[in-house]
């Protein structure tokens, strides 16, 4: 029973939340009607719409004479010609620039075509020597016995109808004969501001600073064209919004919006706050719930969402789309009901709700600081946190096997391993724009001071093998290296196989040193002892008082001594063979 006494709570708490959200949202959205109001009756500039001639097209327009000009000109026998070779006169050319034009006339004359191309099927015209794009009889409002039945039967398809006319001398002539919604002689004067810049002297002399671009240029001459633009095109193609900017509207509702907004913010923290409360609902504990949900991460993406404004463009947005129904207050739903109205207001209403929602879940997220204090509560609700040891024996791990490279065996996989955590890094941090270029330049940073005690580290474990190197060459075979010498230790190992070898090797000179001691010292002993007896003997023999038998036993003593002698001299020399290899 308390389980499902508990179940029951969690579910009122959800129901409570989302009533009040969607009645909330709904109070805003009937107040936006009003705030609109508001801020038209005190920002009325910025909210009238501005309209104004649209250059671009009649720039276009006045290109495409040229265009077409030079397309009835190349034909028959002129066809291959470039735009070059008619529109200018090449012999009259001087000056630096005259290579540039040679160079880059057919270019620019070739953007003309492609801004006429952008409009040219979506009018019609009519141009001397029978090019057209029409099916309408343009062509009979050149002549004059049939101009006035033509602009009659044509009134009723083109809302604008212009005749542009070039003479011989390049001079062009604009008569309006219709214009719905530009006076004619401001449609006249914008085409002459354009052809200061536009024409074919305009453009070397402005384009490529050419002095005498009159004398050089070919303009259009003798030649006519007739535009219309239908009547169901609308004003697009002549007029051009300039007003309204949705930023700048932002900017003049933010004066009621931004406290409403936060009033509503506040409103929502305290309804989340109360929804949380262990004292209201018995169901809700913040104690010992680690291996739960982990909710400090997404909790701190709201906390920035609502600091950088990302949450409060949100609801200007959604004030904006009740701008768009047209409503001045929402009393008027009644009289003006309509399905884009309707579309417009629930716009609105969902675009709030889910602001509210959002702001909602981020108090709830951290709701539980209130009964467990920060520390505690980032250490039960944070995932990074709880990952932490992992990531950091990770990172001891990854750290190990990098500065213990064993160059004796194949490393791709480390080197496999540090590629993929520097293309982490990297694409991390260029997923964040300008800060991720910040973020780029302080990893450069923190990777260049890394690798520099890397560098240190290296070095001062080279000088540590190093010494140890110049004490086994000096002799000192006891020496032993007992730091971590990093990517040198598998030299430690060789070293010491190295000063053993050294040592058995020093052991074995000393034993041979000994034993050819020893072996001079016997073979002294031996050779002293006959020769010892040979002297003593020849001293016996010098005596006069010896008997004849005492002579003769003592020369046989010498000659034992002699002989005892030999062998022994002989067997030095063998052995001094053997040892020599000789």
């Amino acid at each position: 029973m308390l389980d499902i006494k508990l179940k029951s709570n969690r579910k009122v708490r959800i129901a409570i939340a989302v009533v009040a959200l969607a009645v909330m949202a709904l109070l805003n959205v009937c107040y936006f009607p009003t705030m609109n109001k508001n801020v038209a009756k005190t920002y009325q500039g910025e909210q009238n719409l501005n309209w104004e001639l649209d250059f671009e097209f009649l720039r276009a327009l006045y290109q495409g004479t040229q265009v077409l000009y030079y397309d009835q000109v190349t034909q028959g026998e002129s066809a291959g010609l470039s735009p070059m070779q008619v529109f200018l006169d090449t012999e009259k050319l001087n000056g630096d620039n005259s290579d540039w034009i040679t160079e880059s006339f057919d270019d620019r004359f070739e953007s003309h075509e492609d801004n006429f191309h952008n409009y040219r099927y979506r009018m019609n015209y009519y141009a001397t020597l029978e090019s057209e794009n029409t099916d309408k009889n343009l062509k009979g409002l050149l002549d004059k016995t049939t101009k006035a039945a033509a602009e009659k039967e044509l009134e009723k398809y083109f809302s604008n109808l212009w005749i542009m006319r070039f003479d011989e001398y390049g001079r062009m002539h604009i008569e309006v004969l219709k214009s719905d919604n530009v006076a004619a002689d401001v449609l006249i004067k914008a085409f002459q501001e354009i052809e200061e810049q536009n024409s074919i002297s305009g453009m070397l002399e402005q384009g490529f600073d050419l002095k005498n671009a009159r004398l050089a240029a070919r303009e259009v001459n003798n030649f006519t064209v007739v535009y219309g633009i239908a009547a169901d095109a609308g004003d697009g193609l002549v007029l051009a919004e300039e007003g309204f900017d949705i930023w700048n509207y932002y900017a003049s509702v933010e004066a009621y919006a931004l406290p409403l907004y936060w009033l509503m913010t506040l409103l929502v923290t305290a309804l989340a706050f109360v929804l949380t409360s262990p004292k209201i609902w018995t169901d809700i504990t913040s104690v010992n719930r680690k291996g739960k949900w982990y909710v400090l991460e997404p909790a701190v993406l709201g906390v920035c969402m609502l600091l950088s404004g990302a949450l409060y463009r949100g609801y200007g947005e959604a004030v904006y789309d009740t701008y768009l129904s047209g409503l001045t207050s929402i009393f008027e739903l009644g009289n003006r009901m309509s399905w884009n109205v309707v579309m417009y207001l629930l716009r609105s209403w969902l675009a709030t709700f889910l602001g509210f929602a959002l702001l909602y879940l981020t108090a709830v997220a951290l709701s539980p600081i209130l009964t467990l204090g920060v520390r505690e509560y980032i250490r039960q609700y944070s995932f990074l946190y709880q990952i932490f040891p992992t990531m950091k024996k990770w990172w001891e791990k990854f750290k190990d096997e990098t500065a213990h490279v064993n160059f004796a065996e194949k490393n791709t996989k480390t080197i496999i391993k540090i590629v993929v955590v520097n293309g982490i890094a990297i694409t991390i941090l260029t997923c964040f724009w300008f800060v991720g270029t910040l973020g780029v330049i302080i990893y450069s940073l923190i990777l260049f001071w890394i690798l520099m005690k890397y560098y240190e580290k290296l070095s001062k474990d080279y000088q540590v093998l190093m010494k140890a190197t110049n004490r086994i060459a000096e002799g000192d075979l006891d020496t032993e290296i007992t730091e971590d010498i990093g990517v040198f230790e598998p030299m430690k190992g060789e070293l010491t196989k190295i000063r053993t070898g050294f040592k058995k090797a020093v052991e074995e000179e000393i034993k041979s040193q000994r034993m050819k001691t020893e072996l001079i010292t016997n073979v002294s002993h031996d050779l002293k002892t006959p020769l010892t007896a040979i002297t003593t003997y020849v001293e016996l023999l010098k005596k006069e008082d010896i008997t004849e038998e005492e002579r003769k036993e003592y020369i046989d003593t010498l000659e034992r001594k002699a002989l005892r002698l030999k062998v022994l001299i002989e067997d030095l020399f063998e052995v001094s063979k053997a040892t020599s290899n000789n």
